[in-house]
């Protein structure tokens, strides 16, 4: 019970650093290009944007995501998730370092860009699938009820990202982030697996 306990702990540990990691990251770049004078601060850019502004803001986020991917791979393979949810995980991780290692810079570097846009566009829609998975194999109501609310966001956004609607692309910012920590929340549902 105690070993139960203590692999649910360091599963949890290895999510919420690399929640910790992320925000850190997101609000230094941000932070860094408002007061440098490179960008004012803008909700209706996304952190990809903001990223891209520079070369250095993109290494550093590159660095970082890799430690971040590292940390939920970790965090994976010692949960006891279906093999399914194991392989759309690794699929996430994969979106996310492609995201990383093209930056969306459309001022330096086009193709880039277009790469990168390519890997969000699956990282949304995989994120979305391992939402409903999430829905249809956990054992508890609570994982459930996340796990549908969460697929109503996901939905929500890739709706309201496709058509353009103006209030959602004013706030992108804020829908961007809100959709990560979907993911890093579920993630951490998911680490008492075990004591299922």
């Amino acid at each position: 019970m105690k070993i139960s306990k203590r692999i649910h702990s360091n599963n949890l540990n290895y999510i919420l650093a690399a929640a910790i990691i992320y925000c850190m990251v997101v609000l230094f770049v941000i932070c860094a290009n408002w007061m440098t004078g490179s960008h004012v601060f803008d909700f209706h850019l996304t952190v990809s944007l903001y990223v891209g502004l520079h070369v250095w803001s993109s290494i550093f986020y590159g660095v970082a995501a890799a430690i971040i991917c590292m940390l939920i791979v970790i965090h994976v393979l010692s949960t006891q998730t279906k093999i399914i949810q194991k392989v759309v995980y690794f699929l996430i991780v994969f979106g996310i370092m492609g995201c990383a290692m093209f930056p969306c810079a459309p001022s330096r570097n086009r193709i880039s860009t277009v790469i990168h846009n390519y890997f969000s566009y699956a990282l949304i829609l995989t994120i979305t699938f391992s939402l409903i998975l999430m829905m249809l194999f956990s054992q508890t109501m609570r994982k459930r009820i996340f796990a549908l609310a969460g697929v109503v966001f996901a939905s929500v956004f890739i709706f309201c990202f496709g058509k353009g609607v103006p209030i959602f692309l004013e706030l992108l910012l804020l829908w961007e982030n809100i959709f990560i920590f979907v993911l890093l929340i579920e993630l951490m549902l998911e680490s008492n697996q075990r004591s299922e």
